[in-house]
């Protein structure tokens, strides 16, 4: 499976996982894959959010607000150095292979984690996003502009 994305994306999950970790919470949900996102900071999600004249600050600010210390019963990272994906988080993946084929990409990429996020309606980070006037529609239109 890891061959269907590509480098970035893998730099992603290890910054998704920083973030939950700092966070204080047990698991990766969409919002850390967010975080994740913003903080690799030079894919094409990154690009589009700019060119949509978002506020990153603001969007990281937000989603840090709200996923902060979610997990009740927080322990720091199991000891061999693995932390779950949420139910959620794991959707988003595998949507973003999806949305990797629907854009003729060979793998997915970080563009394509922001056109799951933004499909999976009831996460922290897609909320997060509307709320900052990003939409799935606006992010493909700018992807497949020529």
């Amino acid at each position: 499976m890891n061959n269907q994305f590509s480098q970035k994306v893998s730099e992603v999950l290890a910054y998704s996982k920083e973030e939950a970790d700092r966070l204080m919470t047990n698991y990766i949900g969409p919002g850390h894959l967010l975080l994740g996102i913003l903080r690799e900071g030079t894919g094409k999600a990154v690009e589009a959010l700019r060119k949509l004249d978002a506020n990153l600050a603001q969007i990281k600010a937000q989603v840090e607000s709200l996923v902060k210390g979610t997990e009740i019963s927080y322990q720091r990272t199991m000891a061999n150095g693995e932390m779950p994906l949420s139910e959620d988080a794991s959707r988003v993946l595998k949507i973003s292979i999806l949305e990797a084929r629907l854009l003729k990409s060979p793998v997915a990429d970080t563009e394509h984690i922001l056109l799951a996020i933004l499909k999976n309606d009831d996460s922290v980070a897609s909320v997060v996003l509307e709320d900052n006037n990003i939409t799935y529609e606006a992010v493909f239109e700018l992807l497949t502009k020529k």
